[in-house]
Order: structure tokens, then sequence, then C-alpha cells
């Protein structure tokens, strides 16, 4: 990391999670402007930490960063303390949940010539969050197409192992409600992702645009210097980055062409961006990169506030 000064300090501290953690609590409670036992409130939060670990388990277990750091689950949290909104329960929360479990379990397959097991699970998570969010079905042809190029785990018995746990979800749902006698959406579920209107930025308010803005800057940022300094990582942690860069493309593209899915969108860019940004935060090196990082600090800072208002003047839908 260059000089070891007070970035390192904070990249490296054990202190750095508990902070973030108490920094999105409180931010939690500063936004209630309803009935505080409402179980959106507290559900949202507690899917929040539930992501929160699995992306400390990622690192951990993938060694993302260099150094032993919790920087990846500390800008989770900084992110989504930041934008409070996100913290109320809703089914973005499965969808993203369902991508990271996804990931987490498709990173096994690196390199392993009988995959089919880990393939199956990863691809079965990412059918439920189909089932959640229809259109998390466009990640399926990318996620093949990794195991081909960057894992290269992909074999006969691992493709139809995928394609069968994708739609295993899909199948029991679909069941499910045959036997109630409820409508079963093929037709809906057809027309969602294979139809993508003109975008209608006009159906988000101030807040949203900025707040999108701002994290698909950061992420952008943080792209371009993994890019130019990915020789400094092992061969492993940089197929792993290329996959979440990949994920993070397409959940960019459908955050700026579907802002009617700005909840589910949203979300899932956040998961996928976390490890990019807490990498550059991390690793940038300079007086620059140091200027960088407390401009960064300043602005989540100044945008809590902006967002705390929006709650507080009712912008924010409940």
């Amino acid at each position: 990391m260059g000089e070891r000064g007070f970035r390192y300090s904070i990249v490296t501290s054990n202190g750095t999670l508990l902070v973030t953690f108490l920094y999105m609590t409180a931010m939690r409670l500063l936004s209630l402007n309803s009935n505080i036992s409402e179980p959106s409130i507290w559900g949202g939060y507690l899917a929040t930490v539930v992501v929160g670990y699995f992306l400390l388990e990622l690192n951990n277990r993938n060694a993302l960063l260099r150094v032993r750091s919790r920087m990846v689950s500390s800008t989770f949290l900084v992110l989504v303390g930041t934008f409070p909104v996100l913290l109320d329960f809703s089914t973005g929360f499965v969808s993203a949940g369902a991508m990271l479990l996804s990931l987490y379990i498709l990173f096994f397959t690196y390199q392993r010539r009988h995959a089919q097991g880990y393939v199956f699970y990863s691809f079965l998570f990412l059918g439920i969050g189909v089932v959640a969010y229809p259109r998390m079905l466009w990640f399926a042809p990318l996620f093949l197409l990794t195991m081909i190029v960057q894992l290269r785990s992909m074999t006969l018995k691992a493709f139809f192992a995928g394609l069968l746990g994708l739609a295993l979800p899909i199948a029991v749902t679909w069941a499910y409600l045959f036997v109630t006698l409820q409508p079963v959406p093929t037709g809906q579920f057809a027309a969602t992702i294979t139809t993508v209107s003109i975008p209608d930025y006009r159906l988000l308010t101030e807040h949203q645009l900025i707040n999108a803005a701002f994290t698909l800057l950061l992420a952008l940022v943080a792209t371009i210097h993994f890019w130019r300094t990915k020789f400094n990582d092992k061969i492993r942690t940089r197929i792993l980055f290329y996959i979440f860069m990949i994920v993070e493309g397409l959940s960019a593209a459908m955050l700026i062409a579907l802002p009617t899915d700005y909840d589910m969108a949203y979300r899932l860019f956040i998961v996928s961006s976390s490890p990019l940004i807490a990498h550059h935060l991390s690793f940038s090196r300079g007086h620059v990169a140091d200027a960088y990082f407390v401009v960064v600090v300043l602005c989540f800072a100044f945008l809590a506030f902006y967002n705390l208002t929006g709650y507080e003047f009712g912008i924010w839908p409940r």
C-alpha cells in the first residue's frame, strides 16, 4: 500500500468493520419516520447484516484483498447505510442475497474438473433470485461464460447441473401456484425478460438519481484502478475480480436502462461493486489517493445528511 499512513491503519484495523456497522445502525435509527415495530424496518436491517457477513466470508475465503482487512464488508455497510431507503426490507434483498450466495459457491468451481455439485447449488441460488426478480435470468449466460473463460470449470455435466439448478426454484414456484389455483405468470415472466422500454427517469426522485450517480462514479473509478494495477494481485484473485466486473457491468446497465427496477438493480449493483470499491480504497497509492479517500468519506457524510433530509420531508416513499 505504499507508505503506512492513516489509510493503511483504517484499511487493516479490525475496528473499521465495527465503526461502519455502528454507522449503518445509526442511519437506520435516524431514518425512522414511522412505527419502529414495522417488520420492513428491522427485516431490512437484519438482511443487510447477513449480506455483509457473507461478503466478509467471501473476502476471507478468497483473499480478495492482499492485506488482512474488513474493507469489503465495511464498504457495503457504508453504501447501504448512506442510502437508508435500502435498509427497508423488499424482495430486492432476496435477489441481492441470492446473487452473492451464487457467486460465493461459483468461485469454488475454479479449475475443478468435477464441479457439477457446486454449479448446481450456485445456479440454484441464481434461480431463487430469478423467482424474486425475473431479469436476473440475464446473468445465467454470463455465469456460464465465466465458467468457460475465467473459472475453466465447464463440462457437459456442469452445464446440465447449472440448468437444473436454475430451473428448479422456478418450477417449484410455478407448481405451487398451479396446485393452489393461482395464476401461473408464464406470459408475464417471458415478457419481463424479453422486453426493455425506453428509460423514463422521471420515475426516480432527485435523491435516487444522485445516489446512483455517485455509486456509479465510485465503481467506475475503482474498475479503472483495478485494470491499471491488476498485476499486483495473484492470478486467481484477478479472475474473481473479472467476474465481479462482469456482474457489476450488467447490474450497472440494468440500473441505467431500467429505472422502473431501481430497487432491484441498485442492490445488485452495490453487492457486486463493493469488492472493487474496497480494493481501490485499500490499494491506491500516493498523496492524491489519500486526498481522494478523504473526499470520498466527506461525500458519504454529505449524502448521509442529504438522504436523511429526504426522510424528514417525506421524499422517500414508504
